[in-house]
């Protein structure tokens, strides 16, 4: 079987690409790739991408079925994703998935966002310090 290097790009599908792309510098820190912008100038997509490297490619569409996009963080970190989307005042919930512990909450254009962490413990010990 070949292997996968990993995941390229997630296509998000938005109405308002500029109300787009300041969420998703805010929130998730994406920021406008430069050298892909020819491509949204011919319709095609906007492409953002975070300090690690993850590629969102934003299409100006109505709205699709629902998606849901996952990434993934260590225990510590998705303590201060939690507060951080709290602090904008984004509605989230928290699943205990047994092994692993997700948070869930949604653009301004209805599409699902999971943080996920595998640090189980160390996020029920600090949840439940709170």
């Amino acid at each position: 079987m070949p292997k996968l290097q990993g995941i390229d790009h997630v296509h998000v599908y938005v109405q308002d690409m500029q109300k787009a792309e300041n969420w998703y510098a805010k929130i998730l820190g994406f920021k406008r790739v430069k050298k892909y912008e020819f491509w949204n100038d011919d319709g095609g997509p906007l492409t953002l991408e975070d300090s690690s490297g993850i590629h969102l490619a934003l299409f100006k569409r109505d709205a699709e079925p629902d998606s849901n996009i996952a990434f993934k963080v260590n225990g510590e970190e998705f303590m201060v994703w939690k507060t951080h989307i709290q602090s904008h005042c984004i509605e989230l919930s928290i699943s205990n998935h047994s092994l692993v512990w997700s948070m869930y909450f949604k653009d301004p254009f209805d599409n699902l966002y999971e943080i996920t962490t595998w640090d189980y413990e160390f996020v029920k010990g600090q949840l439940g310090k709170t």
